[in-house]
């Protein structure tokens, strides 16, 4: 049976005796759709780092006012902090993130 097929240049379990297991209704994608998958996936990546990109932020701030006060003006000072920082705030949001990564991947597997 799989020779056959393999020689003929068909899809194998594709034949009139296969399984309704095997079919399945197809959607077709159009543009819009596309563009709407895009947008979804380009919202969630801004809301999933957002988070962390904000504690980046808040204390490379917070760093440059402490060297402006003591006048320290050492440039590579402000990066260890910054990655430990945002380094913990993934860890602790590991939880959100993946749920909320897991949740779209399921959405578009089961909506296309």
């Amino acid at each position: 049976m799989r020779q056959r097929a393999a020689r003929a240049a068909r899809r194998i379990g594709r034949d009139a005796q296969s399984p309704q297991l095997f079919r399945r209704t197809q959607r077709v994608l159009t543009v819009f759709d596309s563009l709407d998958l895009v947008r979804d996936a380009l919202i969630l990546s801004l809301v999933l780092s957002a988070p962390i990109l904000a504690v980046g932020l808040v204390v490379g701030l917070l760093i440059s006012i402490v060297q402006a006060v003591t006048q320290i003006q050492d440039q590579t000072i402000s990066f260890v902090p910054k990655i430990a920082s945002m380094l913990v705030v993934a860890v602790a949001l590991l939880g959100w993130l993946s749920v909320q990564l897991v949740e779209f991947a399921a959405t578009m597997f089961t909506t296309f």
